[in-house]
């Protein structure tokens, strides 16, 4: 079944200066970088709903994080204070080569105060682009299909 949607959205690049700190590394730093972090955003309305996706190349999108660009969407009047905070959907590609902008997680690596902010912004502005600007008309798509056997856990040994 095809809907029929307005979306608008756009990106920013989030790569941070060197000498920086990977999370998923510990404690060395990054020697040199090889290729841009980004973030992107895309605002979705769908009849009286309004969606937001944000993916970001980090390994975790904290509670944190998330709960900040809300507040100040919010008080930027960007977003009314009804839009539900789970309409705020935030994908991290998992990507161990970027710094920890997760505070909970001090295991994987140090946090980095800087970065997190850097992607805090990036996501606000993003998103307060993409709301203030020309949506367009798109349509969107729902399928579903059977993937056994496309999934392997990475931990289990499948080949011998």
């Amino acid at each position: 079944m095809l809907d029929t949607v307005k979306i608008a959205g756009g990106a920013s690049v989030i790569t941070p200066k060197l000498p920086t700190v990977l999370m998923g590394f510990g404690s060395v730093p990054a020697k040199a970088i090889d290729d841009a972090l980004e973030v992107n955003g895309l605002v979705v309305k769908f009849q009286s709903t309004t969606f937001i996706f944000l993916a970001a190349d980090v390994l975790f999108i904290g509670w944190r994080l998330k709960n900040e660009v809300l507040v100040a969407l919010r008080d930027k009047n960007v977003l009314d204070t009804g839009f539900p905070d789970e309409n705020l959907i935030w994908a991290a590609s998992h990507n161990h080569h970027a710094p920890a902008c997760d505070p909970d997680k001090p295991g994987l690596g140090r946090f980095d105060y800087d970065f997190f902010e850097q992607v805090k912004t990036a996501a606000i502005d993003i998103i307060s682009d993409a709301v203030s600007s020309k949506f367009r008309e798109a349509t969107m798509e729902h399928v579903e299909a059977k993937a056994e056997g496309l999934v392997v856990n990475r931990r289990k040994r499948v080949w011998s």
